[in-house]
């Protein structure tokens, strides 16, 4: 099996507990995902966001099925 690492960096011109009560919110993921995608949440909800909390989804991409794992490292 092949593990890969993706980090990002995205500057928001907003108050930093108005940006983390959004993005704390694992349901979140679907609003911001592209609807093409098909992204579903397959972990129940609601997620406790926190360290080595790990998210199942599923999504579509050129209509090939995906499932992915995400954990949360930090």
């Amino acid at each position: 099996m092949t593990n890969y690492y993706f980090q990002t960096e995205t500057i928001f011109q907003k108050p930093i507990e108005e940006i983390f009560s959004f993005f704390s919110k694992a349901e979140n993921l679907e609003v911001i995902t592209p609807p093409h995608l098909k992204f579903k949440i397959l972990t129940p909800l609601p997620i406790e966001m926190k360290k080595r909390a790990l998210i199942e989804y599923q999504l579509k991409i050129y209509y090939i099925p995906f499932r992915w794992i995400t954990e949360i490292t930090a």
